[in-house]
């Protein structure tokens, strides 16, 4: 399979402090996949890294073409980025919409079709932004990050401002629209229950990647998750405190097949 993005031993200091070290990773096309990390582990400096906003010790290839000065502007432009605290270049949420579009050469027509089909996609009526809630504001950022059709779409530790409800909508949305034009998807957390929406999953401990697998391996080790400081999800950790008691003989990821054993 062909790779989105390559990383090649990326280094990353800030006042002699190493947040990123020695980091090598590849992100396959159409793939989902979390990078899970406390805060402090350096998500948001490798969402810089890849973005050209930090430079660092390290080669970074997006889509065949090495990252540089050169070719800066244009793997830019076919990034969508969420960051975890929404910044906002215009009052309006159409406009907000649209400026992206415009930037990249789309005719007024297609654009207003494109902003009146995201705005009804993430139920999004009002018109000031200063109007919408938080978590209005967060759906507007992932609008405004998919809008143009990136190649890959990074969420940055977005979805704590979501309930459970509103959460598990936004990933379908956002999977469907993956599956529909192959674009890839890198979410960020600091939550472990993000990771069950992806395919794949990476443990970032302290600007090191400790673990690359699949869903069912991440939680085989309990103890290295928690010396990381991540919080258990609750089937897991339940699961895990049954097992302490000998009350159950392995760790369960769904309610019902826990309560299904139990009974």
């Amino acid at each position: 399979m062909e790779n989105i993005l390559t990383i090649y031993n990326a280094n990353f200091y800030i006042n002699n402090n190493h947040i990123i070290n020695n980091l090598s990773l590849s992100l396959a096309k159409g793939e989902m996949t979390t990078i899970a990390g406390v805060s402090g582990s350096g998500k948001t400096t490798l969402a810089k890294l890849i973005l050209g906003i930090y430079k660092g010790e390290n080669e970074i290839v997006f889509n065949d073409e090495q990252l540089n000065y050169h070719s800066l502007s244009k793997i830019r432009k076919q990034i969508g980025i969420c960051f975890s605290e929404p910044i906002f270049k215009y009052k309006k949420v159409d406009t907000e919409l649209s400026y992206p579009l415009f930037i990249l050469g789309y005719n007024k027509k297609k654009i207003k079709e494109l902003v009146f089909n995201m705005k009804k996609i993430f139920k999004i009526e009002k018109t000031k932004i200063e109007d919408l809630t938080k978590s209005e504001k967060y759906k507007l950022i992932i609008a405004r990050a998919l809008i143009f059709e990136p190649k890959l779409l990074i969420l940055d530790d977005i979805f704590v401002n979501f309930d459970e409800k509103e959460k598990l909508r936004i990933f379908k949305i956002i999977k469907e629209i993956k599956e529909f034009n192959g674009m890839s998807v890198l979410i960020l957390t600091t939550d472990l229950n993000d990771v069950f929406y992806g395919n794949r999953v990476l443990i970032l401990d302290k600007g090191i990647l400790i673990f690359d697998g699949n869903i069912s391996n991440v939680f085989g080790d309990i103890d290295i998750l928690e010396k990381c400081g991540f919080e258990l999800p609750f089937m897991l950790d339940l699961s895990n405190k049954l097992r302490f008691y000998d009350l159950v003989d392995k760790l369960f990821l769904n309610k019902r097949e826990l309560v299904n054993h139990l009974w």
